[in-house]
């Protein structure tokens, strides 16, 4: 997943600045107890105890949706990744 993301933001030419995720408490939730492999080391979640996803910040707000659906999924939520010092608001 990640890759792709990054991918889609050197595409637009936006690989620069203040590059973070975005999302609710539900999925750092997650995060903090999903492991980044099937077997292997212990404690090697996605979301390092430094609160960083590979490297990047990631910011939590209960602004995000987390009451979406796709396909046959309910009670989805959202990640952005992006360069926030573009944000306009």
């Amino acid at each position: 997943m990640l890759p792709s993301l990054e991918k889609e933001i050197a595409v637009d030419n936006a690989f620069l600045g203040s590059l973070a995720f975005c999302t609710d408490p539900i999925i750092i939730t997650k995060m903090c107890t999903m492991a980044k492999q099937s077997s292997g080391v212990e404690g090697n979640f996605v979301l390092n105890d430094d609160g960083r996803i590979s490297g990047y910040r990631v910011g939590v707000t209960n602004s995000m949706p987390s009451n979406l659906a796709k396909g046959s999924g309910s009670s989805l939520s959202v990640l952005i990744f992006g360069n926030w010092s573009d944000l306009l608001i």
